[in-house]
């Protein structure tokens, strides 16, 4: 069943703004975006590669991540039927000298990180028309990542397990 009928079942919410016309989920980092959309903590929006500048905005973007190889029997490499895909969640959000607006941005991706595992636990993982996402782990430690006067950059990283 392609991500698009699944969409279907799950009802009219699911899949709205999928970022194709047709609602099709293209790319795994498509599927991971929509996803991410139905966490309570990211309900401000989520960006694509791009973290816009102000405190509270988030963005998710691709990390380099490893080929999983094998050689077969004649000695060549052909990549392993599972796969995993590294994402970061970037969050700008406010700094300075008081240390609980740090413990608040580090509280609220630790947050995110718990939804993450929850959906995990439960089966709910995104959805994609380019395989199956079978399992998703996220650090439960964010870390800064950047910091200025007035705002600073924290990440939350993400692995997913797929196949193709």
């Amino acid at each position: 069943m392609g991500a698009q009928a699944r969409l279907e079942k799950l009802g009219p919410e699911a899949g709205r703004d999928s970022g194709a016309e047709d609602g099709a989920v293209e790319t795994l980092a498509q599927g991971v975006w929509q996803w991410l959309r139905a966490c309570p903590e990211l309900s401000d929006g989520i960006g694509v590669d791009y973290l816009k500048d102000g405190a509270g905005a988030f963005a998710l973007r691709a990390l380099p991540s490893a080929l999983n190889v094998r050689r077969n029997i004649c000695g060549d490499l052909e990549p392993l039927p599972e796969q995993t895909q590294d994402f970061a969640l970037a969050h700008r959000a406010p700094c300075g000298q008081q240390a609980r607006q740090s413990l608040d941005s580090l509280r609220r991706l630790g947050r995110v990180a718990a939804w993450i595992a929850a959906q995990n636990a439960a089966g709910r993982l995104p959805l994609w028309d380019g395989g199956t996402v079978t399992g998703v782990v996220a650090d439960p430690m964010a870390a800064l990542t950047q910091a200025g006067a007035d705002t600073a950059r924290y990440e939350l990283r993400m692995r997913f397990y797929y196949r193709a």
